[in-house]
């Protein structure tokens, strides 16, 4: 088959498995374990319950909460002279939460509804050729999308502190409930429980938002580091690399923090265990042990890179034999792999400024590995090594399958997906690429391996979407036995250990609620920071900067630029697609099952407990939240079969669309290839950073 032919019907079949939507469906798939929707809706009916529980038992004798300490001065509590009247305030402000949110997240439907239109003319601004056209018209469209993602995020900021207000009124009513009570010594010890727990999440928030700040910063950083990398590889790019090049740009365009990653740091449980614990790195030292996520993040971010410049190596390895018409560029005469050396020097500075971490002495192993190799293949092409000539072309594989599974490690960690969504100028030049076929055979090998990577990582993520299920099942489990003791209580029984008993429990349930709206918060957070990354962006600058430097043909150095804006561009739409999903199902489940609820409790506390009216609708409001519950969970079963499809779906897609274009590769690479991505990712680092590198360099 001739080449040109060949790389036609690879880059057809990436096509078809990398579209838009195609890798926007994908990205939700990979987002579905830290951003369920149904975590939204899970707490809600039985949160409503809870308050109209607490009217319930505020109708029993009244007490004053501050007998002990009548000086002592409340943050949040208005009455403490009267218990029922503190009751009567958590209602009030739970009832004005709930309606808030309801409202907002109506609102924030509405405008997350139009993003995926402003992104379009995005991208259509983005293709135009004439780069000052482009910077005329990108920042107002850049603007518009910042201005609905700052409203989105005002709009769940105050839905948030509306339930941080509900929260820290219960958790101060409990603290001085159980100190003019203490008698209760079970009850206590649950009651400081439940204040803490309020307490980590509180400060969880505070942290996510420090993380998004953080997080944009580093996106700056790493646009410039991009920027600078680019214009060096481009610089030392040999002849007839047109293809490793953009294969290079396509890599740094996808390593600007990859979104499913930032999600789950941002909204992981609080109560969870640390990410070194999760990892497994359970031997680090402790040192180690108290990085942050970001040094790991950003070191693991670059393995793309590092496997863009591993797999220009296998160029030169031809029948288990080095290929010195291949290795000598014929121009300068010195060795084509100068080209990877930068490369991986570049990378070992970049990671030697990051914290120590497991994930730091990997890569920086694997960099070290690269600059011996590269420097060998500069001493043959300088002097004639039949010795190191035999050598260098199984340490070039042996080396190659480690930046295999270190990639394959690093996807793993930080769920970034191998296909990313094709960039609209790079996919145009390599269109018209005619790639020498040592070039070409090295991009099949590489799409092999992505093809067993990509169906490895979906498995994966329906693993983690499967423990994720059975959480959410654990905890709405835990919801069910709060209804049940609340649905057994009568008023004439209520004593002060039950109302400790419902007021931890309404503590904890609207903890949970508060929390996925925290989750909602860093969304628009991070989608406002992925669009600010590139307001100051001034394309002529960097154009200008390039002027001496070679491009690619086909491929300028604007296009590069454009490319990388259209990327964020893209995640800020994934985000906005995502946040629709939820706004919309919100506001059906909310408008069907709580806002009449809600609008019951304000019925429920205008009555007295002697009125016949006082019991019947507790009644109804506890059977409407076992409806609602019941409601949701079909929900929850119906949102669960249609994922396994969707994997399913995209597993088949990737078989039918690129696998069965490709050459079948042999059964000692197809080995290699599912031993790379197969391993156990922690495993792999921990293996990567120990002092004996014989083994691959």
């Amino acid at each position: 088959m001739a080449a040109g032919s060949q790389v036609s019907q690879v880059n057809s079949g990436l096509m078809k498995i990398c579209t838009a939507a195609e890798v926007k469906n994908e990205t939700q798939l990979m987002m579905k374990s830290y951003a369920n929707w149904e975590e939204f809706l899970m707490p809600g009916p039985t949160s409503v319950a809870i308050l109209s529980e607490l009217i319930f038992i505020s109708a029993a004798d009244d007490f004053p909460l501050n007998r002990d300490t009548p000086d002592k001065k409340l943050k949040f509590v208005k009455h403490p002279e009267s218990f029922r009247a503190c009751m009567m305030q958590v209602c009030n402000q739970g009832w004005r939460a709930f309606n808030t949110a309801h409202k907002n997240m109506d609102q924030i439907r509405l405008y997350s509804l139009n993003i995926p239109n402003d992104i379009k003319m995005v991208v259509q601004t983005l293709m135009q050729e004439d780069t000052r056209i482009v910077e005329a018209l990108l920042p107002p469209q850049l603007n518009k999308i910042d201005r609905v993602a700052k409203n989105c995020l005002k709009l769940a900021n105050s839905v948030e502190e509306s339930y941080l207000g509900v929260i820290d009124l219960i958790g101060e009513i409990l603290e001085v409930a159980t100190a003019a009570k203490s008698s209760y010594t079970e009850s206590l010890k649950e009651a400081e429980r439940a204040i803490e727990e309020a307490q980590i999440r509180k400060k969880s928030a505070e942290k996510a938002k420090e993380l998004a700040e953080k997080h944009f910063k580093e996106m700056q950083e790493q646009m410039k580091e991009n920027k600078e990398a680019y214009k060096e590889a481009m610089s030392s790019l040999p002849g007839g690399w047109a293809m490793i090049g953009l294969a290079l740009a396509e890599s740094l365009k996808d390593s600007i923090k990859c979104i499913p990653e930032t999600i789950k740091n941002l909204t992981q449980n609080p109560l969870a265990k640390s990410y070194p614990e999760a990892i497994g790195a359970v031997d680090c030292d402790d040192e180690e042990r108290k990085d942050d996520l970001g040094a790991t993040n950003n070191i693991l971010t670059k393995s793309s890179q590092l496997l863009q410049a591993a797999n220009s190596l296998n160029v030169f390895v031809s029948d288990e034999e080095i290929n010195m018409k291949e290795l000598r560029d014929q121009k300068t005469k010195k060795a084509k792999s100068e080209f990877s050396k930068n490369i991986f020097t570049r990378i070992k500075q970049e990671v030697e400024r990051e914290k120590k971490c497991a994930a730091r002495k990997a890569v920086l192993k694997i960099c070290e590995g690269g600059i011996s190799i590269c420097k060998d293949l500069e001493k043959i092409v300088g002097s004639p090594n039949h010795q190191l000539e035999e050598k260098l072309p199984s340490k070039i594989k042996e080396f190659f399958g480690k930046v295999l599974e270190l990639n394959s490690s690093s996807n793993r960690l930080t769920n970034t997906s191998t296909f990313q969504c094709k960039s609209p100028h790079a996919t145009k030049a390599s269109n018209k690429l005619s790639p020498p076929s040592s070039v070409l055979e090295t991009s099949i090998n590489m799409a092999q391996y992505n093809v067993e990577q990509a169906k490895s990582e979906l498995k994966n993520v329906r693993e983690e979407h499967n423990r994720s299920f059975e959480n959410m099942k654990q905890c709405d489990k835990e919801l069910d036995e709060i209804l049940i003791m609340m649905n057994k209580c009568d008023v004439k029984q209520i004593d002060f250990d039950t109302t400790l008993k419902i007021l931890v429990q309404g503590l904890k349930a609207l903890g949970r609620v508060k929390e996925q709206w925290t989750k909602m918060v860093n969304f628009f957070q991070m989608m406002s920071n992925l669009i600010n990354t590139h307001l100051s962006e001034k394309l002529t600058e960097f154009v200008e900067e390039c002027k001496e430097i070679p491009s690619i043909p086909g491929y300028s150095h604007s296009s590069f630029i454009k490319d990388m804006i259209y990327n964020q561009a893209f995640q800020a739409n994934n985000i906005a697609n995502l946040v629709h999903m939820i706004s919309e199902t919100y506001v059906d489940v909310s408008r069907k099952h709580l806002m009449d609820r809600v609008s019951s409790l304000g019925t429920l506390m205008s009555l007295e407990a002697s009125d016949p009216q006082f019991k019947k609708i507790r009644k109804q409001i506890q059977f409407n939240s076992a409806n609602a519950k019941a409601a949701i969970q079909d929900l929850v079963n119906k949102s669960k079969e249609e994922f396994e499809e969707r994997i399913q779906q995209r597993i088949d897609k990737i078989n039918t669309d690129l696998k069965a274009v490709l050459p079948a590769a042999t059964g000692e690479q197809m080995q290699a290839i599912q031993s790379s991505v197969r391993k156990d990712p922690m495993l792999i680092i921990e293996e990567l950073s120990e002092e004996d590198t014989d083994q691959y360099v």
